[in-house]
C-alpha cells in the first residue's frame, strides 16, 4: 500500500475554483478607516501559497481567531486569510499559511472535519494560472 502521506498529498491538491481576480484577502477589521498592520499601498498583496492550505466550507460569520484556534494545533501557523465580501462576511473560503510542509500536511488531515456545523474541505492551495 502507498504511504499515507503520499496518498494524502496527491489527493489534497485542488484548484482554488472560487478565487477570482476580484477577490481580496482583507485582514479582519481592516475595512475602510480601520487600523491595519497591512502595507498602506493600494497594490494587491501577492502570496506564494508555498505552504498554504485552501479551506472551503466556512460560515459567513467565521472570525480569524476561530480559524487560528482550529489550525494552531498543526504547528507553524503563519496566518489566516479568510476571503471576505465588501460587507466583511466570509465568502466561504480562506487561505491558511504555515511555515513548513509538515504543518501544512497536518492541516490537510483536517479535511472532512465538522467546523461550525459544516464539513470542511482542506487542501494544498493551488491558485489558478500557476500551471503545473
Amino acid at each position: 500500500a502507498p504511504a499515507a502521506g503520499a496518498a494524502a498529498s496527491a489527493a489534497a491538491v485542488v484548484p482554488d475554483a472560487d478565487m477570482t481576480d476580484a477577490d481580496t484577502h482583507v485582514p479582519e477589521g481592516a475595512g475602510a478607516g480601520a487600523a491595519s498592520d497591512a502595507p498602506s499601498t493600494s497594490a494587491a498583496v501577492r502570496y506564494t501559497d508555498e505552504n498554504t492550505a485552501y479551506v472551503k466550507g466556512l460560515q459567513p460569520g467565521v472570525q480569524d481567531a476561530e480559524l487560528r484556534a482550529l489550525f494552531e494545533p498543526c504547528g507553524g501557523l503563519a496566518g489566516v486569510r479568510p476571503v471576505r465580501d465588501p460587507a466583511g462576511a466570509c465568502r466561504g473560503f480562506a487561505y491558511v499559511e504555515f511555515d513548513s510542509e509538515g504543518s501544512l500536511a497536518k492541516a490537510i488531515e483536517l479535511h472532512g472535519t465538522d467546523f461550525q456545523g459544516r464539513r470542511l474541505l482542506v487542501a494544498k492551495s493551488d491558485p489558478r494560472g500557476r500551471g503545473g
